[in-house]
């Protein structure tokens, strides 16, 4: 069994998107890009983008 948890893409993009509002809120987010644009930018990436993209393992 493995302890590794199973996110399906679209939840992966959630949970990014959710960070990104929280981060931008708490003026911790330093971008410009709009919350539409880092999710198109989401939306075109790859898995393996999107795992770099929230500096996880």
């Amino acid at each position: 069994m493995s302890d590794k948890a199973e996110y399906s893409r679209e939840q992966f993009i959630d949970a990014l998107t959710a960070t990104y509002r929280y981060n931008k809120e708490e003026g911790d987010w330093d971008t410009d890009e709009t919350e539409e644009q880092y999710l198109e930018r989401l939306t075109k990436s790859s898995m393996d983008e999107l795992v770099e993209d929230s500096c996880m393992d």
